[in-house]
Parts: C-alpha cells; sequence; structure tokens
C-alpha cells in the first residue's frame, strides 16, 4: 500500500501552503511521499516560519510567496513548477479563509467584504486550477487536482454568510 501513495518525481502545488494549518500538513505529507511541493502562500513570512523547516528536515519543497489571487502571483506560481525537477502532476487548493474582521451578521456585509472573501476563495482556486490544469495539457499529461473548502459551506455558522456562501 505505501508504493501506492507514492508520489516520486512528481511536482504538486500547494496553494496556501504556509499558514500552519492543514496547507502545511498538505505540504508535508506530500513531500515525505516524494513529491517536490511548489508550497505557496502570500505570506513570505508564513513560509518561512511553516515551510522553510520542512525543506531543512530534507524534505523536497520550494516556497513560493506568490498572491494566488492575482494573474502575477499564478504566473509566478507555474514558472517555478517548470523550474522544478520531475514532472507537474497536480495541485491542491487549500487558500482561503475569511478574516475575522468580515465575522458580521450578514445585515453588514458591504459588496467590497463579500468580493474579498469570493476573491480570497472561489476565484483564488478557479483561476489556480485553470493554469495547473493548462499547463498539464500543454505538458500531455493528465493529473489531479484537490480543492479543500470549510464545512462552512454545508454548515451553518454564526456571522459567515459571505464566507459559507
Amino acid at each position: 500500500m505505501e508504493d501506492f501513495l507514492r508520489l516520486d518525481g512528481r511536482i504538486v502545488v500547494v496553494s496556501g501552503a504556509g499558514g500552519g494549518g492543514i496547507g502545511t500538513t498538505v505540504t508535508a505529507m506530500t513531500a515525505r511521499a516524494g513529491a517536490t511541493v511548489i508550497a505557496v502562500s502570500r505570506s513570505k513570512e508564513n513560509l518561512d516560519e511553516h515551510v522553510a523547516p520542512l525543506a531543512q528536515q530534507g524534505l523536497s519543497v520550494v516556497p513560493v510567496a506568490a498572491d494566488a489571487s492575482t494573474d502575477e502571483g499564478i504566473a509566478a506560481v507555474i514558472e517555478q513548477a517548470r523550474r522544478a525537477e520531475g514532472r507537474l502532476y497536480g495541485l491542491v487548493n487549500v487558500a482561503g479563509g475569511a478574516a475575522p474582521s468580515t465575522w458580521m451578521p450578514s445585515t453588514r456585509v458591504t459588496r467590497d467584504d463579500w468580493r474579498q472573501i469570493f476573491t480570497d476563495n472561489l476565484e483564488t482556486a478557479f483561476f489556480m486550477s485553470q493554469a495547473v490544469a493548462a499547463e498539464l495539457v500543454a505538458q500531455q499529461r493528465s493529473g489531479s487536482i484537490v480543492s479543500i473548502s470549510s464545512i462552512s459551506g454545508v454548515n451553518t455558522a454564526p456571522f459567515h454568510v459571505a464566507y459559507g456562501t
């Protein structure tokens, strides 16, 4: 069974790798399975704190400080994937969340709050997936894209109406 889970020679992008939670755990597990992980976070500080120790353990991780909600950020991620040794295999979308400042009754959510939450959670996953899929197609390779979402999408949470939506 262990051989079945090996990812040797494969490159996996993890968007949202630097937060110290699920994304960092996915990064560690994927690298321990033999993949080279392109570990993406908007915050270099988070990468330094949570992802750099994985590299220090000898795991194959490439920290990339990039904003996956922008075309420039996504291009930087794809460029790092092209430079890495191995073949692109897939993507895990973990990036997202909702700042505590957006936790409020639905009657107080502004258009700017709504749009930022949708950018951080939906646009980021969609356009990162689109870019990785295009790269896989260009290389004539199959691969996998996994998107992780919050339980708030199916469970109501007080003051999380925009995020849960």
